[in-house]
C-alpha cells in the first residue's frame, strides 16, 4: 500500500512538474503578433491564459466575424476569420437627387453618402447625408422639392395664363390685355418661366393703351415736334428730304401689330428716280 501512494505521489510530482514548465499565453503575444487586427475588440480578454485554454476574440461594432483562439504550449493557435465591416447595402435612391459616396469605398460601416437635389430642386431635409452604421444606415432618404416661385401680382386689366401662384420650375406664365384696345408694356415679358433658383426671368407685364413714337427717318422728318407720340389708328405726317419720296402710297398709321404698336406701313422715304 505505501508502494502504491508513492507511485501515485511521483506521477502528481510529474504532472505538476510537467505543466509548470509550459508557460502560459498572454494577450500582448496576440495584440503583437501577425494575427492581431485593429477590428477586433480585444477589452474583455484577461492578460494571460493558462495551455489549452479557448477564448473567442469578438469584433468590435460595425464589424463581424468568428475568430478563435487555443493557448497550445505557449503560443496561440487560431481559427476563423478576421473582421470585416458589416455591409448597409443599397442607401435608396432620392426622387430628384443624385448621391456621391465621400466617404469609404463601398456600402460597409463607417462609410458616408451625400445626396445632391437636380437642377432648379432644393433640399427640404434637414440632412443631406446618410451613414452606415452597426444597425443600417441612418436616417431617411432625403427629399427634394421643385424649387417655387413667388406668386405673380397683374393689374385687372392683364390676362394670366398659367398658375402664377404656385409655380415651380419649369412652369410657365403667359400674359396678354383682355382689351383690344391695349398692349403689353413690355412684349418681351409676355412670357415668363419660373427659373432654377426659384425666380422668374422678368417682371410681370402692364396692359397699356396703343401708342406709337415718333419714329426715325432716314432722308425724312416729322415737321410737327409738338406731338410726341400718337394713339391708335393716328396718321403720321412726315416729310422725305428733297430728292426723296415716301416709299408707300398709303399713310402710316398707328396700329396694334401682335402684342406691338407699330407704323403700318413703316413710314421710309426713297430716292427720286427719273423715267426716260
Amino acid at each position: 500500500m505505501r508502494v502504491i501512494n508513492q507511485i501515485c505521489v511521483l506521477l502528481l510530482w510529474v504532472h505538476t512538474l510537467t505543466f509548470a514548465q509550459i508557460p502560459d499565453c498572454t494577450l500582448q503575444q496576440f495584440l503583437n503578433g501577425p494575427k492581431y487586427d485593429s477590428n477586433f475588440d480585444t477589452s474583455g480578454l484577461q492578460s494571460s491564459y493558462p495551455p489549452g485554454k479557448q477564448i473567442r476574440v469578438a469584433c468590435n461594432v460595425g464589424y463581424s466575424g468568428f475568430f478563435k483562439l487555443t493557448c497550445v504550449e505557449g503560443k496561440w493557435d487560431s481559427k476563423g476569420t478576421v473582421c470585416q465591416p458589416k455591409s448597409c447595402g443599397h442607401p435608396g435612391d432620392a426622387q430628384f437627387a443624385d448621391f456621391n459616396l465621400e466617404v469609404g469605398d463601398d456600402f460597409v460601416f463607417g462609410s458616408k453618402v451625400v445626396y445632391t437635389c437636380h437642377k432648379g430642386y432644393q433640399m427640404v431635409s434637414r440632412t443631406n447625408y446618410r451613414r452606415c452604421m452597426n444597425e443600417g444606415w441612418d436616417g431617411v432618404i432625403p427629399v427634394c422639392e421643385a424649387q417655387q416661385c413667388p406668386v405673380i401680382h397683374v393689374d385687372s386689366n392683364v390676362q394670366v395664363n398659367g398658375d402664377p401662384e404656385e409655380a415651380t420650375y419649369g412652369n410657365v406664365v403667359r400674359f396678354s390685355c383682355k382689351s383690344n384696345s391695349y398692349i403689353l408694356s413690355d412684349p418681351a415679358s409676355a412670357e415668363l418661366y419660373c427659373n432654377e433658383n426659384g425666380e422668374w426671368s422678368g417682371q410681370p407685364p402692364k396692359c397699356i393703351e396703343i401708342k406709337c413714337a415718333v419714329p426715325p427717318i432716314e432722308n425724312g422728318y416729322v415737321p410737327d415736334h409738338n406731338i410726341p407720340e400718337y394713339k391708335e389708328h393716328d396718321v403720321l405726317d412726315f416729310r422725305c428730304n428733297v430728292g426723296y419720296k415716301p416709299t408707300e402710297d398709303r399713310p402710316s398709321k398707328c396700329t396694334k401689330v401682335g402684342i406691338r404698336a407699330e407704323w403700318t406701313p413703316t413710314p421710309a422715304c426713297e430716292p427720286i428716280k427719273c423715267k426716260l
